[in-house]
């Protein structure tokens, strides 16, 4: 078990956890959110997450023939922006502004 949500924000930071997951349908440093939006409607997928008192979800609606690409594309993404390497993260800082805001 993990400390989810936004209950285990640090006082000092509030709305971390809402903001990465807000994050994960933006670009990164390789790909911006429009080719990420079009990749997973070229599979037929859908891609969402989101964050509770004290959980935090990433979801994924596929189409059942394309389940396997689908799962890839979404991993693709969320591990380019959360490496094992949390100093390696590669959120687009533009897009990382203008979530913030």
């Amino acid at each position: 078990m993990l400390d989810a949500g936004y209950a285990a924000d640090s006082l000092a930071t509030p709305g971390t956890a809402r903001l990465a997951l807000a994050m994960l349908d933006e670009g990164t440093k390789t790909r911006d959110a429009l080719q990420i939006a079009e990749q997973a409607e070229l599979l037929g997928a859908q891609l969402g997450s989101g964050s509770s008192l004290d959980t935090s979800y990433l979801l994924l609606n596929a189409i059942t023939g394309k389940l396997p690409e689908s799962i890839e594309h979404r991993w693709r993404h969320v591990s380019t922006m959360f490496p094992a390497a949390p100093d390696r993260g590669s959120f687009c800082m533009t897009e990382y502004a203008n979530c913030r805001a």
